[in-house]
């Protein structure tokens, strides 16, 4: 982070986070599982694993891997960039133990 100071004022400015890094990286998980996180406000966190199935100019789809899911699936960059939503790669599977 850095602190600029503007006039009497001082602003904290987020550094390295941009829309286009943003669409980057998701662009980068076209296809691939991720765990998606959405803050639905109020201490509501919502937390699901999917397949990134759309990359669009302004938003990006996500097919849960839960049929009965009922919930929004597309989110736009600015959800992601502000801390709305947060998109990670999902953790590979374990390979099964096979006994002896």
């Amino acid at each position: 982070m850095i602190l600029r100071k503007t006039g009497k004022k001082c602003s904290m400015i987020r550094q390295g986070n941009d829309i286009a890094r943003v669409k980057r990286r998701i662009q980068d998980y076209f296809s691939k599982q991720v765990d998606v996180t959405v803050n639905l406000g109020r201490n509501k966190v919502l937390r699901y694993c999917g397949c990134v199935t759309g990359v669009y100019p302004a938003l990006f789809t996500v097919r849960p891997n839960d049929e009965n899911f009922l919930g929004k699936t597309s989110y736009s960059y600015a959800e992601v960039l502000c801390g709305s939503i947060a998109v990670r790669l999902a953790a590979p599977a374990a390979p099964p133990i096979k006994n002896p």
